[in-house]
């Protein structure tokens, strides 16, 4: 009887234990936007939309590039408690981030340089005067 009891006991607490650590599909959903925010390499993170149904993840919305679009979906594949992924995600280049390395045009020519940014050293010579 002891024995009896001793089992079951250990069945509802398996179970309860599987029930507590499944991932509710608001919580993947929170999981799955926050790690395709967090991921420097998902510039337009701001144009993927995140909807989960039974634990399958759906991506839909636009990626800046074929290697983004695989990256948010590798990034939703390895949350917890996703059973599926639905890549729905379009490529359009439009939406990566402008490019901030570059100076800006219309910037004007650096401290020490001519208007046509050429360095002092190397305008030519004034013409010695008569």
């Amino acid at each position: 009887m002891a024995r009896r009891l001793s089992s079951w006991i250990g069945a509802v607490a398996l179970a309860a234990f599987g029930v507590a650590c499944a991932q509710s599909d608001a919580g993947i959903t929170t999981e799955v936007k926050a790690k395709i925010e967090a991921d420097r390499t998902v510039s337009s993170s701001s144009t993927i939309q995140v909807e989960t149904k039974q634990n399958v993840v759906t991506l839909t919305g636009k990626a800046a590039s074929d290697a983004e679009k695989k990256r948010a979906v590798f990034l939703a594949k390895s949350a917890q408690g996703v059973k599926g992924v639905v890549d729905n995600l379009a490529i359009d280049p439009s939406v990566a981030p402008p490019d901030t390395s570059a100076a800006p045009s219309g910037a004007p020519p650096a401290a020490g340089s001519n208007p046509d940014g050429t360095s002092p050293s190397s305008a030519p010579a004034p013409a010695p005067s008569r």
